[in-house]
């Protein structure tokens, strides 16, 4: 009877041990899958941050564009009424330049700050990658550390079952 219990014992060691490591492995791959999900979005992110820039060129561009148009058309306003060029005239020019400038350099604020939120967001993902691929390798060699103490254990409880029956 002891030689069987030993045999069951250093049996339950190894499923104990086989168990662990199986767990292990399968909490590393979900860990892995969202190391490859943040890796993913942190990938979108820096995509959506190159866009913003283009967005943001091209949103200039267009300000610049119609400030010109803008700015023609007032031109030939104040020669049709015959203040071009006149003190009047030229501070309605200045004026409407200035107001040019700061639409263009609000346009170019606003897309460096949604640079900036993306940037932030490519750094986030990127991290959770790191910390969920530090967890997979944790999780596999914490595996591998209770598959050792399970069958240690086993073998522990055979080796105790052989002596105290035999």
């Amino acid at each position: 009877m002891g030689f069987f219990m030993s045999v069951l014992s250093v049996a339950q060691g190894v499923m104990g041990a086989m168990s662990s490591i199986s767990q292990g492995r399968a909490q590393a791959a979900s860990y892995q899958n969202q190391a490859a999900a943040a890796k993913y979005n942190a990938e979108v992110a820096a995509m959506n941050e190159r866009i913003a820039g283009y967005e943001g060129t091209i949103a200039r561009s267009d300000a610049t564009a119609e400030a010109a148009r803008a700015k023609g058309r007032q031109r030939a306003a104040l020669a049709q009424s015959g203040i071009l060029g006149s003190p009047t005239g030229n501070l309605l020019e200045t004026a409407s330049e200035n107001e040019a400038m700061r639409e263009q350099l609000n346009i170019q604020h606003k897309a460096g700050m949604e640079q900036s939120d993306w940037k932030s967001r490519t750094a986030n993902y990127y991290n959770q990658a790191s910390g969920y691929m530090a967890n997979a390798r944790s999780s596999r060699s914490g595996s591998y550390l209770g598959a050792f103490g399970n069958l240690l254990g086993g073998v522990a409880q055979g080796y105790d079952y052989y002596r105290r029956y035999n």
